[in-house]
């Protein structure tokens, strides 16, 4: 048998396998036949978002070859068909191929993710013991509640449209009836509807229906949650919150401004909030013709927010929706993670809406946009604004939709002098790319292919073109491969040559050393047996000579007292916010130090975080007063 380490042409397969799909990827030996492990795989990629599966390389990368690749791609695909052995057939006979490499053989098989209907796929005949995830880079069993979902979310049948036959007329709130009676008219003036009984109106409309399966009548979900008393709904629900908080800027101490804890309809919550959410919107007087138009970007934008929140959450769940506003950003969290890809949120009319009555019924007053054009309205709406790209997070684990919408400019006239240092020439994707690696720390394919609508292979490209570069480095090579600055880009950030020591309006995000706040007069202590500054550590080299003097103290040292250490911290953050990674990075310290001596500080209220969401992937920490310079 032939072994080799992995080569150079296994690197350019994994990088060709990329270029198609940004897709997960798992090595197995298969060298003495198709493993019981290979399974778990192929259920976890095919309900997650699909990936490759290279037989004839063990988990270390070393080639050892599978045999005969002919007889192993015949042992997977029979396997497949197996019902016992595995649910679904995911793959098909294109979706295999041979290959060798340095005198081993190669088996590559492309899985890809089940269509909801197909989920959950599962081997060994039981969904409840045979149901895998993937999460980073393993496969995780799924639990009894996770399979309970995919089930549910299998169904063609819209959740909301299911007959409460124990409910009537009386469980609707009259008033919500009433106005949305009157809003239907408004939109539909000439509808034969008009006319219609509250009953005949709303089996219309989709909040009355008669099952004739089940031989039952009466509302439906999507008829309870729109219009119905919020006793009734909690009869139904159990739980049942809507939450908004008003927050101050950049984690004031007060916990919000204002709160309102919503336990009424859906028709109630969009009156209450949208108004909170627009309250404090400048319009500028604008005529269209002889009327002032009352309507702004952000109007809209916050229209289509609040509507995605309301008509997809997963009502099933007994956890609350989540809005949070700032002077600087604006985010809704709601129970259920999208039925589209993250990728596809940004295309036209790619829509799987969980309650589609819902949607209907919204639409039908002029409270929603067709379905699939909703979150494309909103990044228009930020476009024209200039803005940041909203940001997207679809969580399968933790089964949420989160949309973040903030107020800060895309490219700044700092970005753009330090674009210009870095080289100039740059693309729209390329500059896109930078800025974003530069204010969210990292880039990936996925995000950046949605901000500029490129294709998988096209987004990869641009990423790797900019690595070649040396704007951006590359970590990890699967699916989870993200790009940071690399130090040459880092360093251009710091100098203070390119104007950028002020901070910009909003921007809270400002990456290490990218503020000119002063410290204070008093220096630390060098003493004459340190190390002189011109041999600082290469993780220290490119930073401003404030941040370097503020680390010079614990430069070399194992053992650091927690108060020296601690104070140490509070100086950097007050300079400018930091992550708990790049603290770590500062003082050389493993990252669960950093976040050991973070929480301390956060406990004791000397640092505070920067966004309101404590799980926020940017999260970053600044000091709540100056620290004693003393």
């Amino acid at each position: 048998m032939t072994r080799s380490v992995a080569s150079p042409l296994l690197d350019r397969l994994v990088d060709r396998l990329h270029d198609k799909e940004a897709l997960d990827l798992e090595f197995k030996s298969a060298r003495g036949g198709i493993g019981k492990s290979i399974w778990d795989t192929v259920s976890a990629f095919a309900n997650t978002n699909g990936g490759w599966l290279v037989l004839g390389v063990s988990d270390d990368r070393e080639l050892v070859g599978v045999g005969d690749g002919e007889e192993r791609s015949k042992q997977f695909l029979d396997l497949l068909r197996n019902r016992s052995k595995i649910s679904f057939p995911v793959c098909g006979a294109n979706d295999i191929e041979i290959r060798h490499m340095d005198g081993n053989t190669l088996v590559v098989i492309r899985v890809p993710a089940a269509a909801r209907s197909d989920r959950p796929v599962y081997i060994g005949g039981n969904p409840y013991d045979g149901t895998f995830v993937r999460r980073g880079e393993s496969d995780y069993r799924c639990t009894k509640p996770e399979v309970d979902r995919m089930m549910r979310e299998a169904s063609d049948v819209a959740a909301d449209s299911t007959v409460l036959p124990y409910l009537g007329l009386s469980d609707l709130d009259e008033a919500s009836l009433s106005s949305y009676r009157r809003r239907y008219q408004t939109q539909n003036p000439t509808s034969p509807l008009l006319g219609h009984g509250d009953v005949n109106f709303l089996r219309s409309v989709g909040g009355w229906r008669h099952d004739r399966e089940q031989g039952t009548e009466g509302l439906t979900v999507a008829g309870l949650l729109l219009l119905g008393t919020s006793e009734a709904i909690r009869e139904w629900r159990g739980r049942h919150l809507i939450d908004y908080q008003l927050r101050g800027e950049d984690g004031t101490e007060e916990r919000w401004l204002h709160r309102i804890v919503w336990e009424g309809n859906l028709l109630g919550a969009w009156d209450m909030l949208l108004a909170r959410l627009t309250e404090d919107i400048d319009v500028p007087f604008q005529l269209s013709g002889a009327t002032r138009q009352e309507s702004t970007p952000v109007h809209a934008a916050m229209r289509e927010a609040l509507a995605n929140l309301l008509v997809h959450a997963d009502y099933s769940e007994p956890v609350a929706s989540l809005v949070l506003q700032s002077p600087s950003e604006c985010l809704f969290r709601n129970p259920g993670s999208s039925r589209v890809h993250p990728s596809d949120l940004y295309r036209e009319n790619r829509s799987d809406p969980r309650n589609q009555t819902l949607v209907r019924m919204f639409r039908l007053i002029g409270l929603a946009e067709e379905a699939g054009t909703g979150i494309p309205a909103i990044l228009r709406a930020w476009r024209e604004l200039g803005y940041r790209f909203p940001e997207f997070q679809s969580l399968t684990e933790r089964y949420e939709f989160t949309l973040t919408l903030r107020y800060i400019h895309m490219i700044s006239e700092a970005d753009r002098n330090w674009l210009e240092a870095l080289g100039g020439g740059w693309s729209e994707s390329e500059q896109l790319a930078l800025v974003m690696a530069r204010h969210e720390e990292t880039i990936d394919n996925e995000r950046l292919r949605g901000l500029a609508g490129l294709h998988p292979a096209d987004a990869t490209k641009v990423l790797v073109g900019l690595r070649d570069a040396g704007g951006l480095t590359m970590e990890g090579r699967r699916r989870g491969a993200r790009y940071r600055l690399s130090d040459k880009a880092l360093a251009l950030i710091y100098d203070p040559g390119l104007g950028d020591s002020e901070p910009r309006l909003g921007d809270s995000e400002s990456r290490l050393g990218d503020s000119g706040a002063r410290l204070g007069d008093s220096e630390p202590s060098l003493g004459d047996s340190e190390p002189s500054l011109g041999n600082l550590p290469s993780r220290l080299r490119g930073f401003t000579p404030q941040f370097t003097e503020i680390i010079y103290p614990l430069l070399g040292r194992a053992r650091v007292p927690t108060p020296e250490r601690d104070a140490v911290v509070l100086r950097l953050c007050a300079v400018t916010p930091l992550s708990t990674r790049e603290i770590a990075t500062l003082l050389e310290r493993s990252l669960e130090t950093a976040r050991t001596t973070v929480r301390t500080l956060v406990a004791g209220g000397k640092l505070r975080q920067i966004h309101m969401e404590p799980s926020h992937p940017h999260q970053r920490y600044r000091t709540v007063s100056p620290p004693d310079q003393s």
